[in-house]
């Protein structure tokens, strides 16, 4: 992984979809998303459609499914092998290829922002900037929904700590989070997770995802209280206030 998580998926456009298309809890988590996040939206927002900023869209995965739900959809990234794919899925959306942590969008009236696989690789000090950026974007009251794919306080990643074994070098917990995203204004309203029960290694297989099993158990990783220990997890927060510091 390069140190500027910025430089790491420049020219991975082309090829992005099939990489997290291999059958593992990639594609476990890509399914999962498809129904998670729309009914997280709904819930957010029952009355009207937000309008949406999608952050680091990469090549549209979640743009593509909030797109129907959102009044008026935007995505960036920095990336422009990512963003031609986006713009073939996304017909609603404007596009813009811009790092915003250093150059804000002209809108900075966003009801709802989301960014998905991104703060699980990114370092310290890009995920502080990314959150502050996202706010600055965002009206009092707005909703950020991202998520935490990498999680260092899963139930599996303590068990392997415990018989020392390490599986990554995953870092990000909610604790963390919630250090990291409190100078940007936000605090988090809620936690749905993916995949509780991937607790080893030989657990992570196409056969076992689409078994009857994962099925009847998976519903139990959506509790509050069971999502921080889920190898993946969805944060909803909520802008409070504007951001301090530069």
């Amino acid at each position: 992984m390069s140190s500027d998580y910025r430089e790491s998926h420049l020219d991975k456009g082309s090829r992005y979809d099939d990489d997290i298309s291999d059958g593992s809890f990639n594609s476990y988590m890509t399914v999962r998303e498809r129904v998670l996040v729309p009914a997280i939206i709904r819930d957010l927002f029952p009355s009207s459609g937000p309008k949406y900023l999608d952050f680091a869209c990469g090549t549209g995965r979640i743009t593509s499914i909030v797109e129907p739900l959102a009044r008026d959809s935007r995505g960036v990234d920095v990336s422009a092998s990512m963003v031609a794919e986006a713009a073939k899925k996304c017909p609603r959306t404007r596009f813009v290829l811009r790092d915003i942590t250093t150059q804000l969008l002209d809108e900075t009236d966003f009801d709802l922002a989301t960014a998905f696989r991104f703060f699980g690789n990114a370092q310290d000090d890009l995920r502080s900037a990314v959150f502050k950026a996202i706010s600055r974007h965002l009206v009092v009251g707005g909703y950020f929904v991202f998520n935490n794919h990498r999680n260092h306080g899963s139930a599996r990643a303590i068990l392997q700590r415990i018989t020392g074994r390490f599986e990554d070098h995953a870092d990000l917990d909610l604790a963390k989070i919630r250090r990291l995203m409190a100078p940007a204004g936000f605090e988090i309203e809620r936690t749905v997770g993916i995949g509780w029960w991937q607790l080893a290694h030989r657990w992570d297989t196409p056969g076992a995802y689409s078994s009857g099993l994962a099925r009847f158990l998976e519903p139990i990783s959506t509790l509050n209280a069971v999502a921080p220990y889920c190898p993946a997890y969805i944060v909803v927060a909520r802008k409070v206030a504007e951001p301090t510091g530069a």
